[in-house]
């Protein structure tokens, strides 16, 4: 019989994960789209609708409460979460859209 024991004591150099030419591109196409997307947010004056939007979000945490319609529950919530953080502007009503423009990229 031949012994099969394992030297459990042998330790194996730690490797990092190899980052391919591909996922270099992609991360590179990534970033591109980050940076061409959230550039210049708040360059432009807000459309009608994200002015609703902005508005809708704005009444929302005012005492009155909202008189506006929401159309799009997750677009109002992850907005009025992101204005408490960095307060109410143009280009935090345009953040989330673009946000998911660069996830839509990756």
């Amino acid at each position: 019989m031949t012994d099969l024991a394992v030297d459990h004591d042998t330790k194996r150099p730690f490797s990092l994960p190899v980052l391919t030419i591909a996922d270099g591109l992609l991360l590179l196409l990534v970033g591109l789209a980050a940076v061409l997307r959230l550039a210049n947010l708040a360059q432009l004056p807000l459309s009608p609708s994200e002015a609703e939007n902005g508005l809708a979000v704005w009444q929302f945490w005012q005492p009155g409460g909202m008189t506006t319609a929401v159309y799009s529950p997750l677009y109002f919530s992850l907005t009025a979460l992101i204005s408490q953080v960095v307060g109410l502007t143009d280009a935090t009503v345009r953040l989330v859209p673009a946000m998911a423009g660069v996830a839509l990229v990756a």
